[in-house]
């Protein structure tokens, strides 16, 4: 019994590699057509290259969102980078703005700027770019808001300023009455006006100082 299904098995043998030797050109053009098409597939694919560039984040919290969610600084730097704003720069600098991803590197505040391209040199140069216009937009930002800043509190402190001046020159200089009686009336008003005058002043040292450090950083 053994035997005999020994020897159905191998007729069955031969007669499949009888049908394969007789098809023998297709079966071998059909895995030349295979093995040339995904060469052809593989050589169309151009290499992809990716340079990266790290930047350091400056020390600060989370920031919220209009929804109330919490947003890392990474996160925030990211969509900084792929705004209108830095890729626009990009773009004409280079003649075009590839696509550029972020990532933090754990346990500091070093942020890696990576950038992918089928050209290594345009890879290297938008990863630095990018880093070189994120620097920029973050410093225009800020001398941005310092100026807001000031905007604010220089005419305040101009305006103070001037009413203690128009206020001494009425006690110093009175139209009629008693000096001593106009001064004790005009106390009150002047040592407010000082008090503003004071506070505003250093207000502003402050945010001259802070526009001086963002100008040399």
């Amino acid at each position: 019994m053994s035997t005999m299904a020994e020897a159905e098995r191998e007729l069955e043998l031969r007669d499949y590699l009888r049908v394969v030797w007789g098809r023998r050109r297709v079966v071998l053009g059909v895995t030349a057509a295979t093995i040339t098409a995904a060469l052809a597939i593989s050589l169309a694919q151009a290499p992809v290259y990716r340079a990266t560039s790290e930047l350091e984040l400056p020390a600060g919290t989370a920031v919220a969102t209009a929804e109330g969610k919490s947003v890392s600084d990474v996160e925030t730097a990211l969509f900084r980078l792929r705004s209108d704003a830095i890729t626009g720069r990009v773009h004409a600098v280079l003649g075009s703005a590839p696509p550029v991803t972020a990532a933090s590197v754990p346990g500091t505040p070093v942020l890696r700027v990576t950038v992918e391209s089928s050209d290594p040199k345009l890879a290297a140069r938008a990863a630095d770019t990018y880093a070189v216009e994120f620097l920029a937009d973050r410093r225009a930002r800020a001398l941005a808001k310092v100026d807001e800043a000031l905007a604010r509190v220089e005419p305040r402190l101009a305006d103070a300023e001037a009413r203690h001046a128009a206020l001494w020159k009425e006690i110093e200089d009175p139209p009629a009455g008693s000096r001593e009686l106009r001064r004790a009336r005009l106390e009150p008003a002047i040592r407010r006006l000082v008090r503003i005058i004071d506070e505003d002043s250093l207000v502003r040292d402050r945010l001259y100082e802070e526009k001086a450090i963002i100008l040399t950083s």
